[in-house]
């Protein structure tokens, strides 16, 4: 009952959560902050004396939502309230608590009001750069407000155009009340993050706003342009290393993590399967922009790596996106082997210098396959009891007073015996030469130096009908006497997606084997093709 009582309270945990409409404002901004209960309050309510240290609480009031849909029951409560900063700075608004849940508290940054020439303007439109000269790439960020007094009936407005730029809505239209020069206005704000292509000169051409607007009892007819910006597009500059990837951001990190197939063993060994996931984090540009890098097979190490994956979230100061390079490494010689370090150039756009993000070197001890071909092979059937231990020899057994066995019992038991060792034998031997064909189809590099699984074949051709491990063994066997296909590179690169099915369980891509087939069979035509007649007799016969 106690377990039942703790689970039910468990799934029925009360939550209260803070949220604002901006956390990002002007001194005369009016904001509204809302606290959201999971639950029905009818008595309890949120502590909204704590704000007014900080702002000034304008009103506040409640509101409560039921539903059942499918049979589910939920509810909520809501309680609102609207209010402007006293001071600039980092504001906070604390953490509030009804009938035990406790929301989240929250930061908002208040900078001192700009100044408006407004003065008994009833519409006006405002647009903003962030900063007037950027370099190729960079972010920049573009905010668009319309102000507006009286109750907006209709209202249009056409998205900005940035030029040759890649351009990204940083947040979608907000809506909020500012205080100017005494009065309340209304307030339309969209903000976009654009990336200039092309250096030069970039022209945002003024953006209109027509609509109606009812101030009183008159119903007006609005038009309002903003001002024309322009930003000045910077070249790449000559101090960034020429034959590096151009990125420009507001901060760059690299990390890693790794996992082994086997998270409880800590040596790692030939044809064990290493996991490496490279994050690539950026402030201040799309994950679309973000570099590939690149990971090549390093000596006794096969990489396998996966499709990049890009993730972006938007921000108050611009885009924060990530990339994710994830990699599968199989080490196919004992010893130390080394990962190379991983360095990538950056553009400090708030420092303007040139920065380095890196991953350092990795150094991997590597031990001998556990099931290692080259171990001594078994002792003859005939020898293995010998070999076992004593707990599976049969030992004579005396007991006092016990009465003899029959002839016929101790037959019994003496064929059971030798059943039992006969099958033990058996099995020991299907296990070990399992393991080591295993071992060495996961270790075999294509050279004439590979360890070809002794598994004959009755494929004299190549046959794409068989199994892809069947397949690679086979492959391995006939480049062994074909040195002309050993360092082909079509081979190698058709090579690679089988390995990556055979050891890293990425699908098989379709006609592979036939591809594989088709140019293996090629040189053989070809050299016959190629084959020059026998030299002619110095002294031809008369």
């Amino acid at each position: 009952m106690g377990v039942f009582s703790a689970n039910f309270n468990q799934a029925w945990a009360k939550t209260l959560v803070t949220e604002v409409d901006n956390r990002q404002i002007e001194m005369g901004d009016i904001i509204s902050v809302r606290v959201i209960a999971d639950f029905q309050s009818y008595a309890a309510s949120p502590d909204f004396e704590a704000l007014k240290d900080q702002f000034d609480v304008l009103g506040s009031q409640r509101s409560s939502n039921m539903q059942i849909i499918n049979g589910q029951y939920s509810s909520t409560t809501e309680w609102l309230a609207q209010m402007t900063p006293k001071q600039t700075g980092e504001l906070r608004i604390p953490s509030f608590e009804v009938e035990g849940a406790r929301s989240n508290p929250l930061a908002i940054r208040v900078t001192q009001a700009k100044a408006y020439g407004t003065q008994n303007q009833i519409t006006f439109i405002e647009a903003e750069l962030n900063k007037t000269s950027a370099y190729v790439q960079e972010e920049v960020i573009y905010n668009l407000r319309f102000f507006h007094l009286g109750r907006l009936v209709d209202g249009s407005i056409r998205p900005p155009q940035f030029g040759d730029s890649l351009v990204k809505q940083l947040k979608n239209q907000q809506t909020y009340q500012k205080k100017i020069n005494g009065q309340i206005y209304e307030v339309f704000e969209w903000s976009y993050a654009f990336y200039p292509q092309q250096s030069g000169e970039l022209v945002i051409a003024p953006q209109d706003f027509t609509g109606r607007l009812q101030l009183g009892s008159q119903l007006r007819a609005i038009h309002d342009n903003s001002e024309k910006l322009t930003l000045q597009v910077l070249q790449k500059p000559s101090s960034f290393p020429a034959q590096a990837n151009w990125l420009p951001a507001k901060n760059i990190s690299l990390s890693e993590t790794w996992q082994t197939a086997n998270s409880q063993q800590n040596e790692l060994h030939v044809g064990d399967s290493l996991t490496r996931t490279i994050k690539l984090n950026a402030l201040g540009q799309l994950g679309s922009q973000l570099p590939a890098l690149a990971f090549e097979n390093q000596t006794g190490l096969q990489i396998y790596p996966d499709q990049p994956q890009t993730h972006e979230q938007a921000a108050l100061d611009g885009y924060r996106s990530e990339k994710l390079f994830k990699m599968a490494i199989i080490p196919t010689q004992a010893g130390t082997l080394t990962l190379s370090a991983i360095t990538l150039n950056w553009w400090n756009t708030q420092t303007q210098t040139l920065e380095t993000a890196q991953l350092p070197a990795k150094t991997l001890q590597v031990l001998p396959a556990l099931n290692n071909p080259s171990l001594p092979a078994p002792s003859p059937a005939s020898n293995m009891p010998n070999a076992l231990p004593d707990t599976l020899v049969p030992h004579e057994t005396h007991v006092a007073n016990a009465p003899p066995f029959s002839n016929t019992m101790q037959l019994a038991l003496s064929g059971l015996v030798v059943l039992l060792l006969g099958a033990w034998i058996w099995q020991w031997q299907q296990t070990r030469k399992l393991k080591k064909q295993l071992s060495q189809l996961a270790l075999a590099p294509i050279n004439v130096d590979a360890q070809i699984s002794p598994t004959p074949t009755n494929h004299s051709q190549c046959d794409a009908n068989q199994t892809p491990a069947d397949f690679y063994r086979w492959v391995n066997q006939y480049l062994q006497n074909q040195s002309g296909l050993q360092n082909n590179p079509e081979l190698t690169k058709l090579l690679k997606p089988l390995k990556a099915h055979l050891f890293h369980q990425q699908a098989l891509p379709d006609g592979l084997l036939i591809k594989i087939c088709d140019l293996i069979n090629q040189p053989q035509t070809a050299e016959k093709a190629q084959q020059k007649p026998q030299l002619q007799a110095l002294y031809p016969q008369k």
